[in-house]
């Protein structure tokens, strides 16, 4: 799971006051033995809505340090919390 905005505090105000919903981008990154998949997911429960890309399975994203960490994907910046950091190690250390 990771998620696009301007800024990394969007996160933070979002939290508190959801005043900035609108501004994050929601996305869902299945790792698979042969590709990575990159899904749009909804805002409001994350499950997938749409297949938006296929890459190969030798992209890596990290490393990942941090509260949330900043990883570029599709050629933009998400953002991923630190919950997810081990998959991110883990993804990166079976690429091909």
């Amino acid at each position: 799971m990771c998620q696009a905005a301007p800024h990394v505090w969007f996160f933070v105000i979002n939290y508190l006051t959801y005043l900035t919903i609108f501004w994050i981008r929601y996305r869902v990154v299945c790792v698979t033995d042969d590709a990575i998949y990159v899904l749009r997911a909804s805002k409001f429960a994350i499950e997938p809505k749409e297949l938006l890309a296929t890459l190969p399975r030798s992209t890596q994203f990290g490393p990942a340090s941090g509260r949330w960490a900043k990883i570029q994907l599709l050629g933009e910046s998400f953002w991923v919390h630190h919950r997810f950091h081990q998959e991110i190690i883990a993804a990166d250390l079976e690429a091909r």
